[in-house]
């Protein structure tokens, strides 16, 4: 089977409820890190859609897609809508290029959508204070998924105005430290992109210019 007919296999399994696990997590992350197979799967559930208005699917694929797709707001209003082109356009050729209009504007979206989801999730931004604790006293956790791969810190020092400085992270407690950089602070902000890694579900510190008596110190909390 060509990688194409797999890909196609794998989306129509996921829609009409057959893919494994396995399956829906690789096209789960497939979606999120390849614009092109997110391409891929809204023109194949344009495709289906199609197929079930024009009662083209077998008594099994129409079955599984009435109890396996059909069940929200949105997917119903797609087969509605798909069923209003098929009575506006009439026969196949009319309602396939109907159909297209409406997988190619879906797709876009879905683009859109894709490459929206995976800056947001691979990229987490914080703004962290001196002494203050991230994630205590009603402010909210730092959320991190499976797919964040670091966590852009911007720190607002109170001492180091400007130059460049050595940065740390360290669990709350432990004296190993789990990372650490030269950072430049420039009009009272510095940057550092912490690796996602280094980071499970617990409370840290980045301390700057750690070699100081008076090292600054930062706190925030992870959750998983």
């Amino acid at each position: 089977m060509s990688p194409h007919n797999r890909d196609e296999a794998l989306v129509r399994g996921l829609l009409l409820g057959r893919a494994s696990a396995a399956e829906r997590s690789e096209m789960e992350h497939r979606m999120a890190f390849e614009p092109e197979f997110a391409v891929l799967a809204a023109a194949i559930e344009d495709e289906l859609i199609n197929d079930y208005v024009r009662n083209r699917l077998s008594v099994d694929d129409r079955r599984a897609f009435e109890s396996e797709y059909v069940t929200s707001e949105e997917q119903i209003r797609k087969v509605e809508f798909a069923r209003a082109l098929a009575h506006s356009f009439g026969p196949a050729k009319s309602i396939s290029r109907g159909l297209r209009i409406l997988a190619t504007s879906t797709a876009l979206a879905a683009v859109l959508a894709a490459s929206v989801w995976f800056f947001h999730l691979r990229t987490v931004t914080i703004d962290l204070y001196p002494g203050v604790v991230r994630g205590m006293t009603g402010e909210p956790l730092v959320p991190l998924s499976a797919l964040t791969r670091s966590v852009r810190a911007r720190l607002h020092p109170e001492r180091h105005p400007s130059g460049a400085v050595t940065a740390i992270l360290r669990s709350v407690g432990s004296p190993v430290t789990l990372w650490s950089g030269r950072i430049n602070i420039a009009l009272g902000v510095a940057e550092c992109f912490i690796p996602s890694r280094f980071l499970l579900e617990g409370q840290y510190i980045v301390r700057l210019d750690p070699d100081s008596p008076f090292p600054e110190i930062f706190v925030f909390r992870i959750k998983k």
